[in-house]
């Protein structure tokens, strides 16, 4: 996230000492045949994939093979990620059956701008998807907030006989983690759009909606059909 941030004075300012400064820290942890220190794809953690949106920054600026190979890497664990029976992925591989609205911030704009950059069109529709099984699992009809997450499998303690989070929970995490990490991931996502005829491409604009409380004709000019 700082190196973001980083990215995002670099892009304002023009000054090359701050790509500099992305580039030699990420190099701490790439190496030259393009493995990743400390990660582990068996891990299946969804946090692991956030850095993946710096690396495709560097790579696209500085056409290295070693960073198109570490990102490659990252895109490897998204085709064997776990996932709930509705297509959501696990947020971890520890925590079974299990979809976290921090996850969408965590791994869909690295999978959306991955699918951008090597041209794998469909992959949008995947995206939105994520967005979509978070609305129709975790939304509260009472509050119109959402849960942190929730438990398909409903074996977790916390998860209540619809598999979302305890009362107590929701009200720590809706606002402060949860609004704000799935605002990030929706508008980070957004570049590459679902396709026209995307089956969830009416409830993914609603999901923008409510989310950020826009007005509705700038999301369905956004929605519509290039």
């Amino acid at each position: 996230m700082i190196l973001k941030g980083i990215e995002g004075i670099w892009q304002a300012t023009g000054d090359g000492k701050w790509f500099k400064y992305i580039e030699h820290s990420m190099d701490h942890f790439v190496r030259e045949d393009g493995t990743i220190k400390d990660y582990d794809q068996e891990h299946y953690n969804i946090d692991h994939l956030n850095n993946g949106k710096v690396l495709l920054t560097i790579y696209r600026v500085t056409g290295k093979e070693k960073y198109k190979k570490a990102v490659q890497l990252l895109r490897k664990q998204l085709i064997a990620h776990p996932r709930t029976k509705e297509g959501g992925f696990w947020h971890k591989q520890i925590y079974p059956w299990q979809m976290w609205l921090d996850g969408l911030y965590m791994g869909q704009p690295f999978y959306a701008e991955y699918a951008q950059v090597f041209g794998e069109d469909t992959v949008f529709n995947d995206v939105a998807k994520q967005f979509v099984l978070m609305e129709k699992n975790s939304r509260d009809p009472k509050t119109g907030l959402l849960y942190h997450g929730y438990d398909e499998a409903r074996e977790q303690q916390w998860a209540d006989k619809n598999g979302t989070v305890s009362a107590f929970l929701g009200a720590c995490f809706r606002l402060v983690r949860s609004g704000n990490g799935r605002c990030s991931g929706l508008f980070s996502s957004r570049s590459p759009r679902p396709s026209a005829d995307h089956r969830h491409l009416k409830t993914f604009c609603h999901c923008c909606c409510k989310s950020t409380g826009c007005k509705i004709r700038y999301v369905v000019r956004y929605c519509k059909p290039a």
